[in-house]
């Protein structure tokens, strides 16, 4: 069996060489082959230089491309037209894998053959940075608070910072390019509707949940701000804007906006063992309640249709 582990990157050459060098570390299981695929989408930084600095000194072999049209869509559907794998891995740039990721994933292909494999991953900080209010789980995955089992989970959907997909996934399916970031831009969605699309042709198919693939998730420090969290919790709310029940959604907001008035007395009256500073409170009570705001917007400007 092959795989083809990709990489899409922008303008990250200064984290790349973390999941890079994670990468040739991989233990390669008997019965399998790898390749790394690093698709750049447009970087003005170093990363050329990284990959090149890399491919001298990896057993596996890593191969560069560069992909003009800009956004994470284009950019893994460039990676899935240069694979060569029975089997393609997605793993974000700012991600770092164990040497037995591999490995685990080839035991649960071998043995349950899945469309779809997803795993979790966790929050880390660079050296020298993070702020003191600033938790790592943070930049945990969301699904680890549902509690999913390893096996097959027909609620569950893969985060392509951490998924393997058969190739025949990718004989009908491609990333759409009006989801995903695209440069600086702001946006998400493109992993979940492909495997959306996917299910909803396949009605027996499910995702396959393996808990021992976690990858330790670098949290940049642009993202260790309230202000970026919020302006992530309204785009995420526009992305899954269809999960809200359109009858019930004016009540949510006005719900919302009585608990956003009521909110400064809440920081100053907090708990302060839960929440040991008030950009704590703000973070976790206050800010996941602008989804309901972007989930309204969506419904009038229509950017995820």
């Amino acid at each position: 069996m092959h795989v083809s582990i990709c990489v899409c990157t922008y303008n990250r050459g200064y984290i790349l060489g973390y999941c890079l060098e994670s990468l040739t570390k991989l233990t390669i299981p008997a019965g399998c082959e790898a390749e790394i695929l690093v698709v750049d989408n447009n970087s003005t930084d170093e990363t050329k230089e990284v990959v090149a600095r890399y491919s001298q000194r990896s057993s596996i072999p890593i191969f560069y491309f560069h992909e003009l049209e800009q956004g994470i869509s284009a950019a893994r559907n460039r990676a899935i037209h240069e694979s060569h794998g029975d089997y393609i891995a997605f793993l974000d740039d700012e991600c770092v894998v164990s040497p037995n990721w591999l490995e685990i994933a080839f035991e649960d292909i071998n043995e349950f053959a899945p469309s779809i494999i997803g795993g979790p991953y966790v929050g880390a900080l660079l050296p020298a940075t993070g702020q003191k209010w600033f938790k790592v789980e943070y930049g945990n995955a969301y699904f680890l608070d549902y509690g999913f089992g390893r096996g097959f989970q027909k609620e569950f959907r893969a985060s392509a910072g951490n998924m393997f997909i058969h190739k025949t996934v990718c004989e009908t399916q491609r990333f759409d390019r009006k989801f995903g970031p695209k440069g600086n831009e702001m946006k998400f969605g493109e992993e979940t509707f492909l495997q959306e699309r996917f299910l909803s042709k396949n009605p027996g198919a499910a995702v396959f949940y393996e808990p021992r693939i976690e990858v330790a998730h670098y949290i940049l420090p642009h993202k260790m701000s309230l202000s970026y969290f919020a302006r992530r919790e309204m785009e995420m709310g526009a992305c899954h804007y269809y999960r809200f029940e359109i009858q019930t959604l004016p009540f949510e907001v006005a719900r919302a906006c009585a608990y956003l008035c009521i909110s400064p007395f809440g920081a100053v009256f907090r708990d302060r063992r839960a929440f040991p500073f008030w950009q704590n409170y703000l973070y976790e009570q206050v800010i996941p309640r602008l989804r309901v705001f972007g989930a309204a917007l969506e419904r009038i400007r229509r950017r995820y249709i």
